[in-house]
Order: C-alpha cells, then structure tokens, then sequence
C-alpha cells in the first residue's frame, strides 16, 4: 500500500525557506540521506537513497561523511537530506573525493543553498503495516506519525494509560529496518469491519531513541519527499 498524507501543514507550514548552513545545527555522527541525481559515469549504481553518517566538515570548503556500501564516484550529483524531528533540511552537493586509506570516508562539496521546511508533529501517513502487541498479539497499524500510530485488532491489550510494546517491521527505501517501542494507549474506540467488531486504539511512542526517530522520520517523510522535491 502506497502511503498517503492523512493530515496536511497549513501552507505557511509546508512553505520551504532558505536557511544557512549553521542553521541546521549538524553534529558529528548525525545521519544524512543520499538521494543519486545525475552520475559522472556510466556505472550500474541504481542507488536511489542511502544513509551516511556525518564525520565531519571545513566550513564553506568540505563535508566529511561515511562511505556508503553502494559505492558513489567523484563527480556524482546528490541530494542530501536531514531530519532534525521538526525540519527536513535539503541540499544538493558533488561527490569531490573518495578516501581508502587508512579509513574510507567521503569529501563532498559544501552546500551553496540550503532549504528548510517545518514538519509539524501532526504530520501522519496512511499505512498497512503488519505488528505485534508485547510479542503476542496481531495489529495492524492504519496510520503512523513520529510521535504516534493508530492500531486495529481484534485483541484486547488494555486500557487507557496502559503501556505496551509494539514492534513492526518498516522499508525504508528498498532496506527493512525492524522497530521495537514502548507506547501509551491515550484512546480505545470500537470499530464495525466486513461485520467484525475490531478495537481502534491511538497510541502515543513512549521516548523512542534517535535510531527510532530516525526510521520514523524516514517512513513519514518519505511522503514529504514526493512532494517536495522540487523546495530547491
């Protein structure tokens, strides 16, 4: 099932605004998307998003990440994005050099126009997403946000303020990344389905980690992605 935006940013939300570098605020082991726009070589690479974990930088001069599995070659045109949990920030950059020795990393150039647009905590997806209640239970997951999810079944797991563990398996670009996280059951609705009575339940994530975050953010806006790709 092809995820679609549930809950739509008023405009002023969703405008994207020209930001300066040190406004993204980026710290060493923060985790940047890749997206492959134009290759300086003919070469089999189909990468279409991969994940790089920021080394280091020289202000105005270098960006200093991780080599990605999927090898990219100097000249390379890419996208970059990263997710800070309330911006998506987006800049195109060039694959400058690839270093082997003594550690593989990469030095792309520094981005000369940096766009910014909010993502507010509503922003949910549609989703169709198979998951598990404390490892028991069967759920279905109907829509995901970063903060939350709507969940049916026909299992009953307890009442408001109750904790639960949900876990669930996502793709995220053409790569599974399985989620285990804690969540508060904050509302139980019944629902009719095909003349079966199934349980609604809204559930809020209780204090995911950044690696948790970061899958979220991937899945959600990913959406956002489609729609804005044209921000710079």
């Amino acid at each position: 099932m092809t995820p679609k935006p549930i809950e739509t940013n008023s405009s002023e939300d969703n405008k994207a605004q020209k930001i300066n570098f040190n406004d993204m605020q980026l710290k060493v082991n923060d985790k940047l998307q890749i997206r492959l726009v134009t290759t300086a070589k003919t070469t089999d690479n189909k990468t279409s998003s991969i994940t790089v974990i920021l080394i280091g930088y020289i202000y105005s001069k270098t960006l200093l990440t991780s080599s990605p599995k999927l090898p990219l070659v100097e000249g390379d045109k890419i996208m970059l994005r990263y997710f800070s949990g309330k911006n998506i920030f987006s800049f195109y950059s060039f694959v400058d050099k690839n270093i082997y020795q003594p550690f593989k990393y990469m030095h792309l150039s520094f981005p000369q126009q940096i766009s910014s647009q909010v993502v507010r905590k509503s922003k949910r997806i549609e989703s169709n997403i198979k998951a598990k209640i404390n490892n028991d239970s069967q759920a279905i997951i109907t829509n995901i946000s970063s903060t939350g999810a709507k969940i049916e079944s026909d299992a009953d797991f307890g009442e408001v303020s109750s904790s639960i563990k949900l876990s669930f398996v996502v793709n995220i670009y053409g790569k599974q990344a399985k989620l285990e996280i804690q969540a508060i059951i904050k509302t139980v609705n019944f629902i009719n389905k095909n003349n079966q009575t199934i349980l609604c339940y809204g559930i809020e994530f209780a204090q995911p980690d950044s690696e948790q975050l970061f899958i979220l953010n991937s899945l959600v806006h990913k959406e956002l992605a489609k729609e804005s790709r044209n921000i710079i």
